[in-house]
């Protein structure tokens, strides 16, 4: 008896609807993944590139000490005719990062320390956009910096310098309906965390992708032992005409 050789090896594509052609059960699951990856990229899409979404984004950059009379001797600062033993800066910086104009818009600058004699030394705006500002500054148990900004286009922005004479804690609010507020962390940061982020995704594609292709193996292994036993029995169920040797002779 010969046997005819094994059937060629289909393609990847060819393999994937063959299996899913005959495993309901995986099919629904991968259309199931499928339609929850498209749904969630259109999602996505609209609510970045497509709805009207107002967001204001800011960046704090400090503190960045200029002057510590405990590191640093035999040098004096005076601000208004006021010895200063210590000059810290904070940059803040807020950006237009929504789709839509930002027009008149509402910012606070909140300082708060423990110091009694915590002061804001000086405000420097430093506005790349066309449009300046005019912050106000307000005096509590810390300080409060108050500022109406354009931001008009998307990633727009406009920074301000606060030199202030002790450390303190720095927060940012936005007075306005309908909106978000969204703190952006560091160039460092944002690279560690889209490193990360990389990672698992490349790890749950490798792992789906093996999984996959245990299941094609597993499954076609076990279709081509089905046929080769159904083979088997078909040829071994053959039953000879008894009259055939008689004819034949």
């Amino acid at each position: 008896m010969t046997t005819t050789p094994d059937e060629p090896q289909t393609n990847a594509a060819s393999k994937v609807w063959s299996f899913l052609s005959n495993n309901n059960l995986m099919a629904t699951l991968v259309s199931g993944l499928l339609i929850a990856l498209v749904s969630g990229a259109a999602g996505f899409f609209y609510s970045n590139y497509t709805r009207e979404h107002k967001e204001l984004s800011y960046e704090i950059d400090g503190p960045i000490n200029y002057l510590d009379e405990r590191t640093i001797e035999n040098i004096t600062v005076e601000v208004d005719n006021q010895p200063v033993p210590r000059l810290i800066g904070y940059n803040i910086k807020v950006r237009n990062s929504g789709n839509t104009a930002l027009k008149d818009f509402p910012v606070r600058i909140v300082f708060t320390s423990d110091d009694p004699d915590f002061k804001v030394l000086k405000l420097v705006p430093q506005s790349p956009s066309l449009t300046p500002i005019d912050p106000t500054l307000s005096l509590g148990d810390g300080a409060t910096i108050d500022y109406r900004v354009d931001l008009l286009n998307k990633d727009e922005s406009i920074s301000i310098t606060a030199l202030i004479n002790n450390s303190a804690q720095v927060e940012v609010f936005a007075k306005s309906e309908n909106h978000e507020l969204k703190e952006e962390k560091t160039d460092s940061d944002t690279d560690i965390t889209d490193t990360v982020i990389l990672i698992a995704l490349l790890s749950i594609f490798i792992t789906l992708t093996n999984l996959i292709t245990m299941f094609l193996d597993y499954f076609g292994n076990r279709q081509n032992r089905r046929r080769r036993i159904a083979s088997a029995e078909s040829i071994s169920g053959i039953v000879l005409d008894e009259d055939l040797p008689q004819r034949i002779k």
